[in-house]
């Protein structure tokens, strides 16, 4: 277990990189996914589709597989302040380097929101790739609280778990960012 409040994480250069790890992959996680809602959209309107659905579920998918793969050495590969909380509330992560970890994903997210709508055409910027709900908020609330316990499930049975099978994490996240 580490320690709860470890302010010396405010001066390790260990925790710094795997901030910047975190807004980096934050970052590009949000702008290709993000991204891949608007293209389409411009390729076959603002309709959802079957095949849109599956595009935008692999666009998503296969990005945090790459990018989960590409910082869980540094940072863990977080990607979500979900996740960060999680490791937070569990014990997993310090209570100082889960607010740096937060702060870097929410900025990275704020950053490649702003690089869409800057190269992105106006007129086919929409609402960015922000997702729309078709049920009431309740339903909507409880439908994205399963599914993201089913992504931090996978992430700590696959990666934060010690005797979970780590070198299938990246894989295994993907996959259910898909499913999800």
């Amino acid at each position: 277990m580490k320690k709860l409040f470890n302010i010396s994480d405010l001066r390790s250069g260990v925790a710094w990189n795997a901030t910047l790890a975190e807004f980096i992959a934050t970052s590009l996680f949000v702008f290709v996914g993000a991204g891949a809602v608007v293209t389409l959209g411009m390729v076959d309107g603002e309709t959802m589709t079957v095949d849109r659905l599956t595009a935008i579920a692999l666009a998503h998918g296969l990005a945090i597989a790459v990018l989960v793969a590409a910082t869980a050495r540094i940072s863990g590969g977080h990607l979500n302040p979900a996740v960060t909380i999680a490791s937070v509330i569990t014990g997993e992560m310090g209570v100082v380097k889960g607010v740096m970890y937060v702060t870097a994903q929410l900025v990275g997210a704020a950053i490649a929101a702003l690089l869409l709508s800057t190269v992105m055409p106006a007129d086919a910027q929409g609402s960015l790739g922000a997702h729309t709900m078709t049920v009431r908020p309740q339903a909507g609330l409880l439908i994205e609280t399963v599914l993201t316990f089913i992504l931090v499930l996978v992430i700590f049975g696959t990666a934060i778990d010690a005797r979970g099978p780590g070198h299938l994490a990246p894989f295994a996240i993907g996959a259910a960012v898909i499913i999800d």
